[in-house]
């Protein structure tokens, strides 16, 4: 059985089975199946069509997925590891001319369509080419330019007999902090896909608080994340010129928190707890869980050598010098 027809290949007839497939492979076929030219020979039909450019529009109908060499169509070309690929149904099929066009909701038989370029191929411009390929064929996932639903262009490609996504890779990426960053500074994070069977296991959801294990450094290089404590997740974006995954927003940790009083405070305390705590600044902030210890408490100093009772209310600000909460007011629970 012939894996593939190329223009100029002799057919003969015991590879009929073949010739379907292999002349669509070919490219010298119009979008209803018609043959443009062959040629017959004493020892042959020989199929002689001009090449067409096979330019679609596919509409995406299941998620991407992470494939191998080994799951590609018999007789295609040898190609590099771990492509993606979706199921995707033809919208409209193009010729080389922009005059010729076919709708082909008449052929909506689903296939596969291959996407080369649909990860992130380096974290930084010092880091060797194949460390976020590794990562995301490790982890089995990736962030996706496209969905289900989404209209993407395709070419196919006579070699491999495969339709190949044209798009670029998706260069904005969700993250979640897994350590804390400094404002202007760098630090590790993991990527973050909430989509159901893209998270750190393949039978559990997606989520924020279930990242991927696919790490990359982001940067702040314009100080708008602020203070960003370990699991701060955000966007950010590889810029081109520094190679680097740069900080678009970040959900920052907290400036000011309340909370109260565990046991009585003296003006001798260096430090003291407080409980039942949550954040004034800013607002849709969250506690970090580096900030807590096992009972859900936050450690505090006394830095104005401040007293007061059991369950006082305590307002307290981030000192991001010393990386340390500090007493800023207190309400004694007695009313003095």
């Amino acid at each position: 059985m012939l894996p593939d027809i190329r223009h100029g290949q002799k057919i003969r007839t015991r590879d009929n089975i073949a010739i379907v497939r292999g002349i669509q492979s070919a490219g010298i076929v119009d979008a209803t199946g018609n043959i443009e030219s062959v040629d017959r020979t004493s020892r042959g039909t020989m199929l002689a069509g001009r090449p067409v450019s096979r330019l679609a529009v596919f509409e995406i109908t299941r998620y991407w997925e992470w494939t191998k060499n080994d799951s590609l169509p018999a007789g295609s070309a040898a190609r590099p590891q771990h492509w993606h690929r979706a199921r995707a149904k033809p919208v409209v099929y193009f010729s080389g001319s922009a005059q010729r066009k076919w709708d082909a909701t008449v052929f909506r038989r689903e296939e596969w369509i291959y996407h080369h370029v649909g990860y992130c191929p380096l974290t930084g411009i010092d880091d060797p080419p194949t460390a976020m390929r590794y990562q995301q064929r490790e982890a089995n996932a990736f962030m996706p330019r496209s969905g289900v639903g989404d209209w993407v262009w395709c070419q196919f490609d006579q070699q491999s007999g495969l339709w190949e996504s044209i798009e670029p890779w998706e260069n904005v990426w969700r993250f979640k902090l897994t350590e804390a960053l400094t404002p202007g500074g760098s630090a590790e994070a993991k990527l973050v896909l909430l989509r159901d069977g893209w998270g750190a296991g393949e039978d559990e959801e997606g989520s924020i608080d279930n990242p991927t294990d696919i790490l990359f450094d982001v940067y702040d290089p314009l100080y708008v994340a602020g203070r960003g404590a370990i699991d701060c997740v955000g966007y950010a974006r590889r810029m081109a010129d520094s190679g680097h995954f740069e900080i678009l927003s970040m959900r920052q940790a907290p400036s000011m928190i309340f909370g109260f009083l565990v046991e009585a405070l003296e003006t001798t305390d260096d430090t003291f707890l407080i409980e039942d705590c949550n954040v004034l600044q800013p607002v849709g902030s969250v506690i970090p869980d580096a900030d807590l210890d096992e009972n859900d408490r936050v450690t505090v100093t006394n830095i104005h050598h401040y007293f007061g009772d059991a369950l006082s209310y305590c307002q307290c600000t981030w000192n991001a010098t010393y990386s340390r909460y500090d007493l800023h007011q207190i309400t004694c629970s007695s009313g003095t």
